[in-house]
């Protein structure tokens, strides 16, 4: 149980890092696309990565609880 709860600790931790890095600016949006998933005409369909705050906070939230309830799951078994 060890390795599990240290994963989701690292992912919890690197996304408050993240969140940190919004909240006193000095992080700026990352917005890159990875590949162009389908052209027709003019318009263009790409696939990629977008985080900013709102992400940003999402990510702190899921992270969060998501160790909260790892570690309570793992007590009760």
């Amino acid at each position: 149980h060890t390795v599990t709860i240290l994963g989701v600790a690292v992912s919890a931790v690197l996304s408050d890092y993240v969140l940190k890095g919004f909240i006193d600016g000095s992080r700026a949006k990352y917005d890159e696309n990875v590949y162009t998933w389908l052209t027709m005409g003019g318009l263009n369909f790409s696939v990629g990565f977008l985080v900013d705050s709102l992400t940003a906070m999402m990510m702190e939230v899921v992270t969060s609880v998501s160790l909260m309830v790892h570690i309570f799951t793992i007590g009760n078994m």
